[in-house]
């Protein structure tokens, strides 16, 4: 198994806010990536105290993994933050 801890410091400038982006995983984002190859689980986290938003994804296998990473710089919430996010992997 593979994790991806993707982070955004929304306090650095982000154009929409955390209720947005909750909205946003509502509207859009669950739907997208129940569709994803050997994603196993993705839970959205925050921190409204550090501005920090993100999701902590378990794959399958690395592969799988790094096909979202690739994707991720121009992904639908760098859009709407006009952010670049952190992005860790880890083997579980």
């Amino acid at each position: 198994m593979h994790a991806l801890v993707v982070i955004w410091d929304l306090s650095a400038g982000s154009k929409i806010s955390m209720e947005g982006l909750r909205e946003y995983i509502r509207d859009e984002s669950m739907t997208r990536f129940r569709q994803v190859e050997g994603l196993r689980q993705k839970t959205w986290i925050s921190n409204p105290e550090t501005g920090r938003w993100g999701a902590v994804y378990l794959f399958e296998k690395r592969e799988q993994a790094d096909d979202v990473v690739a994707h991720v710089n121009e992904g639908r919430v760098v859009q709407l933050t006009g952010l670049t996010p952190s992005i860790e992997r880890f083997d579980v």
